[in-house]
C-alpha cells in the first residue's frame, strides 16, 4: 500500500471515531442560536431536520481538509525520501544543468563542474576575474545546491587570451562587411540631405520675399535648413531601423537647450532683443540718438550690440539688451528742431525792446526757420537781473545744429550790447566785522573793479565780430559723415533698413 493511501485510510478512520463520539453526545446537543433567532417558517424546518446529517457533514469537511494536509506532507516526505534516497541522481542531474547553461555563453564554455552531495565545485581556467563570479552565481542560483567551491583560475597564456580578441575582431570584421551597403547608403542620403539643407539656407531671395526683415529672414532659412537636415537624419535612422533613437535624441536636446537657456541667459535676452529691434527699426542708420547716458550717431545695428559714433569720434558698443529696454531720444526722426537759450538782462531796461531785438536777430539770421517763428519769453526775475529764455528752430538737414544755436548765442549778444542792454553780473555784498584800516579811496578802487563795463565804454568798439557768418559755414559736418561711411562699408551686417518700416 502506497503512503499516501495508507494516510488516508488514517485520517477516514480517526473521523468515524469522531463521529461515533458526536453520536453519543447527541441528545446532549442543541442549536441555541436557532432559538435566538426566532421561530417560523424555514428556521422551524431546519430546527426538526435530523441532527445525525448536520454531523455528518461537519465530519466530511474535516475529512477533506485532513486529505488535502495528508497529500501535502506525502509529497514533502516523498520528496525528502527521494532525496536522500537517491542523492547521486541529483548531483548529475545538477551537473547536466550547469553544463548547458555554461554552454549558452562563449567565457563559461570550458567551465568543468563537479557536484557532491550538493555541493557543486567550479575548476578551469577563465580570461578575466568577473567570469569567475559570474559562474559561481550561476551555481548558486540552481535549487538543491548546498554551496559552490569556486576553483576556477585566471588564463595567463598569451594564446588563450588573444584568442578570443582575434574572434571578436573577426565578428567584428564580418558585421562591417555585411552592413557596408547599408551604412554607404545612408552616408549618400545623409550628405544628399546636407546639400539640399545648405540649398534652403542659400535661398535668400525666396524667405525675402516671406518676410521684408533680413533678420527674420536669415533665422527662417536657418531653421528650414535645419529641418531639411533633421529629415535627412529621420530618413538614414529608418533605414537603420533605429527610428527610436530619434526620440531619445530630441528629448536629450531638450534637455540640453534648457540647460543651456539657462546658463546663456544674457546671451539668448540679447538675442531676442536683436530680433525685436531688427523687426522695429526703432533708428535708422546715421541718426542722431541718447540711448540712458550715451549719445552719438547710429553706426550699425548687429545681432549683439548697437553701435554709436559719438562727436570725440569714438565707438560706443551697447548691448542690444540695453537698447531694447532703454528711453531712446532720435534727434534726427524729424528734420526740424528747436535749440534754446538763455540770457540775463538789467532790471532797469525795456523788457520788450529786449524780446523784440532777441526775436528780430534771430528771424533775420541764417539757418533759422520763420516757421516756427523764434521766440523770447521772460522766465525769471533774478537777484540782479530778469532771465529771458529764447527759442528758436533749424532744418538739420541743411544746417548744423550746434553751428546755429552756437552763431544765435553769438548774434544776440552782440545785438544786445550795441542797443546798451546790459547783462549785469551778480553783486555780492561783503561785510567785515572790525575793518577799521580800510581807507574809503581802497574801497572805491575795490568797488569800481567788481562794476559792469556800459555797452558804450571806450574798451567795447564795434568790430569784424558782429558779421553774421555765412551759411557755408552753418552747414552739418562732414567728417562724422565720413567716418560713419566708412565703418559701415568695412562691415557687411547691419539690421538696419533703410527701407523697413518704422518705430513711431
Amino acid at each position: 500500500m502506497s503512503p499516501l493511501a495508507q494516510t488516508r485510510l488514517l485520517q477516514i478512520e480517526a473521523c468515524t471515531g469522531y463521529v461515533f463520539k458526536l453520536w453519543e453526545r447527541l441528545p446532549k446537543f442543541s442549536l441555541p442560536f436557532i432559538h435566538q433567532i426566532g421561530r417560523g417558517g424555514y428556521l422551524d424546518r431546519l430546527q426538526s431536520l435530523p441532527r445525525f446529517a448536520f454531523i455528518l457533514g461537519l465530519c466530511f469537511v474535516a475529512l477533506v481538509v485532513s486529505s488535502v494536509q495528508a497529500e501535502i506532507q506525502v509529497a514533502e516526505g516523498a520528496l525528502d525520501d527521494d532525496l536522500y534516497s537517491n542523492p547521486s541522481q541529483h548531483d548529475s542531474n545538477i551537473t547536466k544543468r550547469l553544463k548547458r547553461i555554461y554552454s549558452q555563453f562563449p567565457s563559461l564554455a570550458e567551465v568543468e563542474v563537479s557536484v557532491d552531495a550538493g555541493v557543486v565545485t567550479l575548476s578551469g581556467n577563465v580570461l578575466a576575474k568577473d567570469v569567475s563570479v559570474k559562474a559561481a552565481e550561476i551555481a548558486g542560483r540552481l535549487p538543491q545546491v548546498v554551496a559552490v567551491n569556486n576553483t576556477l583560475q585566471q588564463e595567463s597564456a598569451i594564446g588563450e587570451r588573444v584568442n578570443p580578441a582575434l574572434e571578436k575582431a573577426e565578428n567584428l570584421l564580418d558585421a562591417f562587411v555585411t552592413w557596408l551597403p547599408l551604412v554607404l547608403a545612408g552616408l549618400v542620403v545623409l550628405i544628399i540631405f546636407w546639400w539640399l539643407a545648405r540649398l534652403v539656407s542659400g535661398l535668400d531671395s525666396l524667405f525675402n520675399r516671406i518676410t521684408p526683415n533680413v533678420f527674420v529672414a536669415r533665422i527662417a532659412a536657418q531653421v528650414a535648413a535645419f529641418l531639411t537636415f533633421v529629415f535627412g537624419l529621420y530618413a538614414v535612422l529608418e533605414l537603420f531601423g533605429a527610428t527610436a533613437i530619434l526620440g531619445t535624441l530630441l528629448g536629450a536636446a531638450g534637455v540640453v537647450g534648457l540647460a543651456l537657456g539657462f546658463a546663456l541667459k544674457d546671451s539668448v535676452e540679447n538675442f531676442i532683443s536683436s530680433l525685436m529691434l531688427s523687426v522695429r527699426q526703432p533708428f535708422s542708420a546715421n541718426d542722431l540718438v541718447k540711448i540712458d547716458e550715451y549719445q552719438g550717431f547710429v553706426s550699425r545695428l548687429t545681432t549683439r550690440a548697437t553701435i554709436l559714433l559719438t562727436f570725440d569720434g569714438n565707438h560706443v558698443r551697447i548691448p542690444n539688451s540695453l537698447v531694447f529696454k532703454a528711453v531712446i531720444i532720435n534727434y534726427s526722426r524729424h528734420a526740424q528742431r528747436r535749440f534754446d537759450f538763455v540770457v540775463g538782462v538789467s532790471t532797469e531796461i525795456d523788457l520788450n525792446h529786449a524780446e523784440d531785438l532777441a526775436i528780430d536777430t534771430l528771424s533775420s539770421m541764417e539757418g533759422v526757420l520763420q516757421d516756427p517763428k523764434p521766440q523770447a519769453l521772460i522766465e525769471a526775475l533774478g537777484d540782479s537781473n530778469v532771465v529771458l529764455h529764447i527759442y528758436a528752430w533749424v532744418d538739420q538737414t541743411q544746417y548744423s545744429f550746434v553751428k546755429v544755436k552756437s552763431e544765435a548765442i553769438r548774434l544776440v549778444k552782440v545785438r544786445f550790447d550795441e542797443a546798451d542792454i546790459g547783462m549785469p553780473e551778480p553783486t555780492y555784498n561783503l561785510k567785515w566785522s572790525g575793518a577799521k584800516g580800510i581807507t574809503l579811496s581802497e574801497t572805491e578802487d575795490t568797488v569800481s573793479q567788481s562794476e559792469p563795463r556800459r555797452a558804450g565804454s571806450p574798451d567795447r568798439s564795434a568790430s569784424a565780430s558782429a558779421r553774421p557768418k555765412a551759411a557755408s559755414e552753418l552747414r552739418p559736418e562732414t567728417d562724422i559723415k565720413q567716418q560713419l561711411n566708412a565703418d559701415q562699408a568695412s562691415n557687411d551686417e547691419n539690421l538696419l533698413d533703410a527701407k523697413a518700416k518704422k518705430e513711431i
